[in-house]
């Protein structure tokens, strides 16, 4: 009897989990979203353009990027900057902190980086191009149209604040998505302002992955609203 009544639990959980991952709006609501998008340009496309500046966008853009994908963090005076590392010493050649420094202090970055995941490979800014580190603000006001996927690297509530904001203040709530691989900094967003889509961290991929596979995935509540891997092949798997 007790054989039969787990084997009849069994079949019933393959069943519920088999439907609901074909029609997953008989449990959930379904997201929406205006942000189409197929080429994002990491950094702004660090293998071609040295990250994260302007020049970078400017050119991932005229090239026909879908999206930008940067980073922020916040520097002593509470300007927003876009920069993935709070230490200056891999991008700029300088040993200090962007949080220690005003915005006017930042030094520009190195006319040639190591690109990272590039497995060795170095882009070199081209002659009197600028690498300063800019501010978000003027991403926005450069861009007001492309989406832009924004990464917080560092869990501060004044930064997260302030990002939520210029993302109101200049309405591109519907075509910016935001988030870290923090469970914890993606939380914060998600109170901060749940309007703006989150994208999906680390250890809640890994989750789902494993949910999948196990048949669990269907019955999750997912609280982001972008998933996002690097592509297979830069890890040399295919």
């Amino acid at each position: 009897m007790i054989t039969e009544s787990v084997a009849l639990a069994v079949g019933v959980y393959c069943a519920l989990s088999f439907i609901l991952l074909r029609y997953p709006t008989l449990l959930h609501k379904k997201k929406t979203t205006e942000i189409q998008v197929t080429v994002v340009c990491h950094r702004g496309g660090s293998g071609e353009f040295v990250e994260n500046t302007i020049h970078a966008f400017t050119s991932a853009v005229e090239l026909g990027a879908d999206m930008l994908e940067i980073d922020c963090q916040l520097t002593k005076d509470e300007e927003v900057v876009v920069s993935h590392d709070n230490d200056l010493s891999r991008g700029t050649g300088v040993a200090k902190h962007i949080s220690d420094l005003n915005f006017d202090e930042l030094p520009q970055y190195k006319d040639t980086l190591e690109v990272t995941f590039g497995f060795g490979r170095v882009c070199k800014a081209k002659e009197g191009v600028p690498r300063s580190i800019p501010l978000l603000r003027t991403v926005f006001e450069r861009f007001p149209q492309v989406p832009i996927n924004i990464d917080i690297k560092t869990d501060s509530d004044v930064l997260i604040k302030k990002v939520s904001h210029m993302i109101e203040e200049f309405s591109r709530r519907d075509i910016t998505v935001w988030g870290s691989f923090s469970d914890e900094i993606n939380r914060k967003c998600r109170l901060v302002n749940p309007r703006i889509a989150t994208f999906v961290p680390i250890k809640r991929t890994i989750m789902m992955i494993a949910a999948y596979y196990v048949g669990l995935l269907p019955f999750l509540s997912l609280p982001d609203g972008f998933y996002e891997v690097p592509l297979v092949p830069l890890f040399g798997f295919v």
